[in-house]
């Protein structure tokens, strides 16, 4: 095959991660998590140039027979490319892996047309990518359970890591004389695909029983409601929801505040968390746990936030006619069908302390949800 179309084919493989540079511009100018992120890109043309000067100062390249890589560079990009489509255009869209496999897929490419040398020696450089994709950095903390507070301090820690890494990189093949082989290189990243997905499992619970509220009802026992407004901003944000309500709750101690949504397309949702970070909140604690409604497990994610100053517990729940479940990357990853689900976010202060709040948003459950089905799989076990 001639040079020129070999250069074409390989330009065309970035077209994946360009077709989504508008997404990315748009969370660095909406989303206050990612402000600050277009620099993370910006340093990426200095380390794809230090990895270069460095890979033709090194007398020892990784090297091999050039037949024995190309299968293999083959076969992951059409698996890389099969899920970039699954995951860009198919029930269960995100953003970020959709990134993510750009990335991956662009790379590949890379090593497919110049080799193996260069494929080895701009790791760092995909480093800096992988650490520039939005919400990857929730994610992470999420899964590692760490919490750094701001937009500023998760792009400060990101360029420090990739810098550190670039440095070390960089001073050990200077002195060794010599890259990773390529079977070591494999090997360390399906050993850290293998502990992220090992942590992400760990917080994994059963699904609980469906529930859905009956919130027309301003008023039943203690409690009193209010509508709240539903404005335009909350319109464009939850794109792909049929309905949105905001209720405020009131009982002779305390109040919550519920946020409602009846979703047709679950595309456009985001995490509780990465919503109340946004709004400015900080993340004090999270976990996946069950809550008693009308005697069945109702599974949900519980948030403890510290929002202005007040402490407050927040519930976050997905649910559609056969179960429920708290954990966002379930729901988004895991679900194969095209039911209308209902995503119930309840935040109420804990006052006077966490047990009391954790009781009062049971009590509201079991006030206004509907008479629940049974659940489509065995119920959990409850806490």
């Amino acid at each position: 095959m001639n040079g020129w179309i070999k250069n074409i084919l390989w330009l065309l493989s970035s077209l994946p991660l360009l077709s989504k540079a508008p997404y990315i511009y748009r969370t660095w100018v909406d989303s206050p998590l990612e402000y600050g992120g277009w620099i993370i890109w910006l340093c990426i043309p200095a380390a794809l140039f230090l990895c270069e000067y460095l890979r033709r100062k090194v007398r020892e390249h990784p090297r091999g027979n050039k037949g024995e890589y190309r299968g293999w560079f083959i076969a992951a990009i059409v698996i890389v490319a099969a899920a970039w489509v699954y995951f860009s255009f198919g029930a269960s869209r995100v953003h970020a892996l959709s990134i993510l496999l750009g990335i991956a897929l662009f790379y590949l490419a890379t090593g497919l047309r110049w080799g193996l040398s260069v494929f080895i020696s701009q790791w760092p450089s995909a480093f800096f990518a992988i650490l520039a994709t939005p919400s990857l950095s929730f994610w992470l903390g999420h899964y590692l359970e760490f919490e750094l507070r701001g937009a500023l301090s998760y792009v400060i820690a990101k360029l420090a890591l990739a810098w550190f890494f670039l440095a070390v990189w960089s001073l050990w093949v200077y002195y060794k004389k010599a890259y990773p082989r390529f079977h070591s290189f494999l090997f360390s990243l399906v050993l850290c695909a293998v502990a992220l997905f090992a942590l992400a499992q760990r917080q994994l619970l059963q699904n609980g029983a469906p529930i859905q509220l009956n919130l027309e009802t301003l008023k039943s026992g203690e409690w009193l409601a209010r509508k709240a407004e539903v404005t335009q901003r909350d319109r464009d944000f939850f794109t792909g929801c049929t309905w949105i309500g905001r209720m405020e709750y009131f009982d002779n101690r305390s109040s919550l505040s519920v946020l409602a949504l009846q979703v047709a397309d679950i595309t456009n949702l985001h995490p509780m968390a990465i919503c109340m970070k946004s709004a400015g909140s900080e993340i004090l604690s999270s976990s996946q746990i069950y809550l008693n409604v009308r005697g069945k497990p109702v599974q949900v994610n519980e948030l403890e936030l510290l929002i202005g100053g007040t402490r407050s517990l927040a519930y976050s729940v997905y649910s559609n006619d056969e179960f429920s479940t708290g954990n966002f990357a379930r729901f988004r990853l895991l679900r194969k069908d095209r039911k209308i689900w209902w995503h119930y976010q309840i935040v109420t202060p804990m006052d006077p302390d966490r047990e009391t709040a954790h009781k009062r948003v049971e009590s509201f459950l079991n006030t206004f949800a509907v008479e629940l089905a049974s659940p489509a799989e065995e119920s959990p076990p409850k806490e």
